[in-house]
């Protein structure tokens, strides 16, 4: 079984198998910006090609030009480790990844709207609502889907739901200026 499991992993990651659309932007060029994951020159982060993470050529050129690599690594301890949505309330999908802080060791989540290639880091050292700064409880991440949250401040836009599995857990969103944090149970 397990030489079937590791043939399927390099099988998905040779054919480039991975987390981009390009859904509602309608342009060879956007096209061309995210159709296949992205290996920018040799530049790692974690250790891996950037190509290994599924990130979309845009999220990965975003990360390299911010220097974000030097402070934070990948997270790979919770599968996925990467999400797309459409966060900001564009038409857009923007990404997002589970991270640790290098000098901590907190972990959190980083957001990167397409739009602009803006880098949102929550927890990994950087507070949140109920989350904290340290998002080490979270094991149960998904999108949730606009209709799910009831919160005017959404405004249609899709949400993260992050758990601690059998305890507390909250919907992450963007209200137009920032990421915030909701209350979904105890």
């Amino acid at each position: 079984m397990r030489s079937v499991t590791v043939a399927l992993a390099v099988t998905a990651s040779v054919l480039g198998c991975g987390g981009s659309t390009t859904a509602g932007r309608g342009t060879a060029a956007a096209t061309r910006d995210t159709a296949a994951p992205a290996t920018v020159g040799r530049q790692s982060f974690n250790g891996t090609e950037y190509a290994s993470w599924n990130l979309p050529r845009w999220a990965a050129l975003a990360i390299q030009d911010s220097g974000f690599q030097d402070r934070y690594e990948l997270f790979l301890g919770l599968n996925p480790y990467i999400l797309t949505a459409r966060l900001d309330g564009d038409d857009s999908m923007d990404v997002a990844i589970q991270v640790l802080e290098r000098v901590t060791r907190k972990r959190g989540l980083v957001i990167i709207h397409w739009r602009d290639r803006a880098i949102h880091v929550l927890g990994a050292g950087n507070r949140l609502g109920n989350g904290g700064d340290d998002f080490n409880w979270l094991w149960v991440w998904r999108v949730a889907p606009r209709a799910e949250v009831d919160s005017p401040a959404m405004r249609g836009r899709e949400a993260l739901y992050v758990e601690k599995p059998e305890a507390a857990g909250g919907y992450v969103y963007w209200n137009g200026a920032t990421y915030v944090w909701q209350q979904a149970g105890d």
